[in-house]
């Protein structure tokens, strides 16, 4: 079922396999403020799940590449929300340079990311 489709992300929640999938699309964030709103959307979308009964996929293939101080400081702000308490969470990134940024982000924020290239095995780790 797609709970969320907008401009930057869709939410399908697969329920017969307790599955949260996040997938980013290739716009840009024009402005700050589109940051705030995309993820809120996302973490409404979700918001009645039972989050430790569900495992999330955030699939930030298509994102375009951004590491700016300002999109950090903002994404920052929601990743908790976003990526927190799920049975298990995991991130699909399509290069080296991508699993590089998102560990960091995640050493800085004090969030713990799995990081995947390789949606199979981003899947596997979750069904696991």
């Amino acid at each position: 079922m797609i709970a969320l489709e907008n401009r930057y992300f869709t939410v399908e929640v697969d329920a017969d396999r307790s599955l949260v999938r996040v997938k980013r699309s290739a716009a840009r964030f024009e402005q700050l403020d589109d940051v705030e709103r995309a993820f809120s959307d996302v973490a409404g979308s979700v918001g009645g799940l039972d989050r430790t009964r569900h495992a999330f996929l955030l699939d930030l293939r298509e994102g375009p590449l951004r590491n700016d101080e300002a999109f950090e400081n903002a994404v920052r702000k929601y990743a908790g929300q976003t990526t927190e308490g799920w049975r298990k969470s995991a991130m699909l990134v399509r290069s080296a340079v991508g699993e590089l940024q998102l560990s960091r982000q995640g050493r800085e924020s004090g969030l713990a990311f799995n990081v995947f290239r390789d949606e199979a095995e981003a899947l596997r780790f979750l069904e696991a």
